[in-house]
C-alpha cells in the first residue's frame, strides 16, 4: 500500500495496549529527521501520545521545528 501512495521509504507500525508502539514512533522519527537536517516535524493525534514522542525527542537530543495539533485529552469536549 505505502509504493501505491508513493511513500515506499515510510513505515508502518502498529498501535499497540498502552502506547507500547511509541518508543519505535519516536526512533523512526528520530532516524528520518537526522537524515534530514532542517526538516519541519507536524504532528497530530492525542495529547498524551503526543507529548511521550516530544519529550522523548527532546530527550534524545532532536531539535526539529515542531507544530502540533493535539485532540481527545482528558476532559475536552467538542472540536476547537
Amino acid at each position: 500500500m505505502l509504493r501505491a501512495f508513493k511513500l515506499s521509504g515510510s513505515a508502518v507500525i502498529k498501535r499497540a495496549p498502552d502506547e507500547a508502539h511509541l518508543p519505535a514512533v519516536a526512533e523512526r522519527l528520530r532516524a528520518a529527521l537526522e537524515q534530514r537536517p532542517g526538516a519541519h516535524l507536524v504532528m497530530t493525534g492525542r495529547a498524551q501520545p503526543l507529548q511521550a514522542l516530544r519529550s522523548r525527542l527532546r530527550a534524545d537530543g532532536v531539535d526539529a521545528a515542531q507544530q502540533v495539533k493535539a485532540y481527545g485529552f482528558a476532559g475536552k469536549s467538542g472540536l476547537d
